[in-house]
């Protein structure tokens, strides 16, 4: 299946605007995802999950101008939270 190139600039946009620094570490906190400073791997599927839902939970006015599904954003803000979780080791 090929992706339109303008739906997957406007989904890397919408992580861009959405998974911010603070709201990384905020649901790192949440989920105990990181110990002293380091990923806790363990805690991986419960921090994105506190992620995902507080997008969505919070950023549906912002989804909706966007034009995108939640379907549509989940794959790229998964990626980008393991990323920055991995990061910190």
């Amino acid at each position: 299946m090929q992706v339109d190139p303008e739906v997957a600039a406007s989904v890397e946009r919408f992580v861009d605007l959405v998974v911010t620094e603070a709201r990384l570490a905020q649901a790192a906190e949440e989920t105990d995802a990181l110990v002293d400073g380091i990923a806790n791997p363990k805690r991986m599927g419960a921090f994105l999950k506190w992620l995902a839902d507080d997008v969505h939970k919070e950023t549906q006015a912002e989804l909706q101008a966007s034009g995108l599904t939640s379907k549509q954003v989940n794959k790229a803000l998964s990626q980008r939270a393991r990323t920055w979780l991995l990061g910190r080791r």
